[in-house]
């Protein structure tokens, strides 16, 4: 079995690719940057992925586990944003107020 080159490839499966990302995050340029990246990620393995049974499955698999991690990590990032405002406002002013007095002990230089 001859292994496709990566650019007929991309142009036989990237609509597809596109839609199926779409189905999974409904956002078309987020959807971009999944396929995007994949493919890009395929690209430099991609003497191994041609030979596969099924490289179209490997693609999909790829997208599926970049949204993943992008979710964990819109995840983390909303759980710090959001642990901040739990925090009492006066705990905050007086942190504020001693790094006031930290910076005003400096030297002007």
């Amino acid at each position: 079995m001859a292994a496709q080159p990566f650019d007929e490839f991309v142009r036989e499966h990237r609509v597809s690719l596109l839609k199926f990302a779409m189905v999974l995050t409904g956002d078309f340029p987020l959807s971009e940057d999944l396929v995007g990246d994949a493919l890009a990620r395929a690209y430099e393995d991609w003497t191994r992925i041609a030979f596969m049974d099924r490289p179209i499955a490997y693609l999909r698999k790829a997208i599926v586990n970049g949204y993943l991690s992008m979710r964990r990590r819109w995840a983390r990032d909303l759980s710090r944003f959001f642990a901040r405002d739990f925090v009492e406002e006066s705990v905050l002013a007086d942190e504020r107020q001693a790094m006031v007095a930290r910076l005003a002990k400096l030297p002007a230089r």
